[in-house]
Order: structure tokens, then sequence, then C-alpha cells
């Protein structure tokens, strides 16, 4: 697809020559030619296995998944100072029978630490697999309501007595 077209040179003080010259008026396609095999070659020789890159957050799940996470944060940090009390506490009862109290913080720091690590994790699982995170709601909610059905079928049954 080469665009050319046709010119009569004009030379300055020269007859005007009934000769036409084919000039290129558009060199982006030779470009393209020579640019296209290369850029064939690099994507085979480098080409991977496809995997997909995560869902983007999106809406009010994103918006809920956010704050949760601004949540969690600021209950790392009052747990880290929780811990670092309950060191202090424990330092300064060395040599009396109140440092157990000191040990109680930090396990309830390190506990609570555990589940906050937890809690971001179903909180990521959430954010980058929202479908697959709302199918498993959806189960649960159906299971529990199949569960509160039967329940009251059971409770509705004792009271009867007539069979």
């Amino acid at each position: 697809m080469d665009a050319t077209t046709e010119v009569i040179e004009i030379g300055a003080g020269e007859p005007m020559s009934a000769q036409p010259t084919q000039v290129q008026t558009n060199p982006v396609p030779a470009i393209q030619e020579v640019v296209e095999p290369v850029q064939e070659v690099f994507v085979q020789e480098t080409s991977v296995p496809a995997v997909p890159p995560p869902a983007e957050p999106s809406g009010s799940l994103a918006l809920f998944t956010g704050y949760a996470n601004i949540g969690v944060g600021f209950i790392v940090l009052a747990v880290l100072g929780m811990y670092i009390a309950g060191l202090g506490i424990w330092a300064a009862h060395i040599k009396v029978t109140g440092r157990d109290e000191g040990i109680e913080w930090m396990e309830r720091a390190v506990s609570t630490l555990f589940w906050l690590l937890v809690i971001l994790g179903i909180l990521r699982f959430v954010q980058y697999n929202p479908q697959l995170a709302m199918q498993i709601v959806a189960v649960v909610v159906v299971a529990i309501g199949g569960w509160l059905a039967i329940q009251a079928v059971r409770a509705s049954g004792e009271g009867d007595d007539e069979h």
C-alpha cells in the first residue's frame, strides 16, 4: 500500500520536464512494514502463559473493603500500642507478682493481631474476587436460612404429641 503521487519537477531556469517523478507522500506505511515484524517477533519470544489480572475493585463493595482496610489499620496501631503497654507493665513489675497482667496484655495483643491478619486476608479475597465472594456469601445465607427453617419446623412439631 504505497501512497504515491506523480510530481513534475520544475527547476530554476530550466524548461519544464514532462517526465513525472514518484514521490512518497506518506512514509508511515513503509515504517509500519518494518516495525510490525519486529513487534511480532518480540511478542512471540517473550510470550508466557496468560494469567488474568485481578479484577479491579469498583462500586460499593470496593468502598466497603477500603474503609474496612483503614479500620483494620487503626486497630493494628491500637493493638501494637497495647502490646507495648503490656511489655511496659511486665518490665515495671519484673520482681513483683503483677507481671502476669503484662503478660496477659501481650497475649491478647498477639491473638488480636492474628485475627486481624485473618480479616485482612478475607478482605483482600473479597476485594479482588468480588463475584466469587458474593457467591460464597449467597450459599452461606441460603444454608443458614435452610437451617433456621428446619429448626422452626422441629420446634413447632415438639408440642404436638397427638400421634
